[in-house]
């Protein structure tokens, strides 16, 4: 396995458990809260890859929860919890994970999605215990948890994966007539709500814990599996049960002694991130000799795929992967690539690549690196061009192609973009090089066809009254557009796109930092123990700092959009107000040239005579203060209800250091 493999177990963990293994960024599908779309229905069997052998699992009587208390322990019955703990560890402020407990063990109701871990692939009969909250939150990998595991006699088959000739072999202890008849057979979509909670202070809570005993205790899953935790029982040794394989050598490059010894020290340093249920890390040191890093070409690359890692974990915490709700064309993965296309994103991995690629790493060194890397994630997300995001993310999940073309042009900005959105409602369409026009014509032609029928004759007094009654009907539009729900949506979609490309930023800058103390760790192999828990702490600290920062852009996204769609609608309301008032006169003149009256040559001088000594529209009355106050309380209600990302409850505000420019100051509540 190359390096790549073992730097992912610490961000990825193999999916939550999956197995050992890595998968690519293209694999992953869409992890966010679904409503409205097609059920998924409950599956009879599921999958899961795995490094141990059918004879390893058979002893312990199966696939048995990690932790030797997770009955006992709350946090160990958070669904997300433990789907976090697959993506970063050091996310769950836990120094090591030798003791880290969860209910459940994982499995995938798609086989080619197992395929991708471990050694071995297993099929199992499932049963009610394993839940399936994708009608909910729709994790990667189509993965389930069982909780409480699953019984040896549920598997059905299995098949060593290192050899493409190998066919399925049946599992002899497999109890057909017991699962295949079972009445909780299948997999639960319909999954208790508290063990779905996604907020990370609940999780030492009880609630949990209690909805799984509630669930388990059930008359027919009592019945039918037993009293919950289940006991294991272990099965003797079988001639005709596969026992361990000597994995398959592939081509590696060769080591001197001092690399192999440097190479144990980064194991030594990233074992303490990673948790171990007997498959899901990578770090044995009889696969030493099969690890490889080059300076330059693997630095981008092991960027790149930890990053895409992590941006997977960062968009279910922070709340961004809801972008991808109600797009089925729209993958968490394909979510990352359109902010990627944020082009101010995707430059810093190749400076950072020359400025630092040749330098030996120090301990005190890695400090600079991490503060460097801090300070230009900061600098880039506080600058993001609000249009080029538009550009980039927003067209995927709404907006109209010509909208997005126009943003790309610099002919619109932000807020006209998001009106694209507006779909029916107003009947938005690019009209205007520096927005999109309302079709208002019936606002116009009432007010034209209101004036006839109150005279034919010119009357300035009655013209300028009609005028201004067919206008003011058309901000009432405007304004309850503004406060409709569709209009709220496209202002969360617009601050969700935003944070979107902040935290696909914050992937990155995550993962360099990983790979600078992976650098250091190689580079420096005296290093002492106190050496290596001082990199660590440098590393928990810059990446904590990070996830602040994001809070810090949270809070300031919500800021400038609530100035920025209030000028900007001000803006486009008085080019309505143009256009609307050289629509109407023309409407005018037209029915008049083709109207009955003796005095229409009368009425078109007396028209002309009236445009040519008109007055300038002044600002300050052209949008009616009321329509002006309803529109930025409007706004301003939409703002205050956009959602601050779980981790930022507390964050307020970012201020610098005044000082040495060692630290970052965050201000909380």
């Amino acid at each position: 396995m190359r390096w790549a493999k073992v730097v992912i177990s610490v961000t990825s963990l193999c999916l939550s458990c999956l197995g050992s293994g890595t998968s690519s960024p293209s694999s992953f599908t869409s992890i966010s809260r679904r409503d409205g779309e097609v059920k998924q229905e409950s599956v009879l069997n599921v999958y899961r890859g795995d490094t141990r052998s059918p004879q390893e699992i058979m002893a312990k009587g199966g696939f048995q929860p990690l932790g030797p208390r997770w009955s006992e322990n709350p946090q160990a019955f958070s669904i997300d919890r433990h789907f976090i703990a697959g993506i970063s560890g050091s996310d769950l402020d836990q120094d090591s994970f030798d003791e880290f407990e969860t209910a459940y063990v994982s499995f995938s109701r798609e086989q080619g999605s197992a395929e991708r871990y471990g050694d071995w692939l297993y099929e199992v009969r499932a049963t009610r215990n394993i839940l399936d909250p994708c009608d909910v939150y729709a994790y990667p990998d189509a993965e389930v948890f069982a909780l409480g595991g699953v019984q040896w006699s549920q598997v059905i088959r299995y098949k060593w994966l290192h050899d493409q000739n190998s066919g399925w072999m049946s599992n002899p202890r497999y109890a057909k007539d017991i699962w295949e008849n079972s009445p909780v057979s299948g997999t639960q979509t319909d999954v208790p709500a508290a063990l779905l909670d996604q907020e990370e202070s609940n999780w030492v809570k009880p609630e949990a814990r209690e909805a799984a005993m509630e669930y388990m205790s059930r008359p027919d899953i009592v019945a039918a599996l037993g009293k919950f935790p289940h006991k294991f029982v272990a099965y003797p040794v079988r001639d005709d049960v596969p026992g361990p394989r000597e994995v398959p050598q592939r081509q590696s490059a060769q080591f001197t002694a001092e690399e192999i010894r440097q190479r144990e020290a980064f194991i030594d340093w990233l074992d303490k991130h990673c948790k171990r249920d007997g498959s899901s890390c990578l770090t044995s040191r009889e696969r030493i000799d099969e690890l490889a890093l080059s300076e330059k070409d693997d630095f981008l690359r092991l960027s790149e795929e930890l990053t895409a890692h992590d941006f997977e974990h960062l968009a279910i915490k922070f709340g961004v992967a809801e972008l991808a709700k109600g797009h089925d064309k729209l993958s968490m993965s394909d979510l990352r690539g359109l902010s990627k296309g944020y082009k101010p994103l995707v430059n810093p991995t190749t400076r950072r690549v020359k400025v630092w690629g040749a330098k030996v790493f120090t301990v005190a060194l890695l400090g600079v690196y991490a503060r460097d890397v801090v300070d230009v994630f900061s600098r880039d997300t506080s600058t993001l061009d609000r249009a080029a995001v538009v550009t980039s993310v927003v067209p995927f999940v709404g907006c109209g192609v010509q909208a997005a073309a126009d943003a790309q042009n610099n002919q619109t900005d932000l807020a006209d973009t998001a009106l694209c959105l507006v779909g029916d409602a107003l009947l938005l369409t690019p009209a205007w090089p520096l927005g999109l026009v309302v079709h208002f014509s019936r606002f116009f032609l009432d007010a034209v066809r209101n004036y006839f029928w109150t005279t034919n004759l010119f009357q300035p007094e009655t013209l300028t009254q009609r005028l201004a009654e067919g206008w003011l009907a058309y901000c009432q539009e405007v304004v309850k557009y503004i406060q409709s729900a569709v209009f709220e949506a496209n202002i969360r979609t617009q601050y969700m796109a935003e944070l979107a490309a902040v935290v696909s930023r914050a992937s990155q800058a995550r993962a360099e930092l990983l790979l600078g103390a992976m650098k250091l760790i190689r580079a420096n192999s005296t290093a002492h123990d106190g050496g290596r828990e001082k990199i660590s702490e440098e590393l928990r600290e810059k990446r904590g700092r990070i996830e602040q920062l994001i809070c810090v852009q949270a809070a300031s996204i919500k800021e400038n959009l609530r100035e920025t769609f209030t000028q900007a609608l001000k803006r486009w309301m008085l080019n309505q107000h143009e256009q609307y008032t050289e629509h109407f006169y023309a409407e005018l003149r037209s029915q008049a040239v083709n109207g009955s009256s003796t005095s229409q040559a009368e009425f078109l001088k007396s028209l002309d005579a009236h445009l040519l000594a008109r007055a300038p529209a002044n600002e300050s009355t052209v949008i009616p203060t009321e329509t002006m106050g309803s529109m930025g309380r409007a706004i301003d209600g939409h703002i205050d209800k956009l959602p601050s990302p779980s981790p930022c409850q507390v964050i307020v505000t970012y201020v610098p250091s005044t000082g040495d420019g060692r630290d970052l100051n965050v201000v909380t509540n």
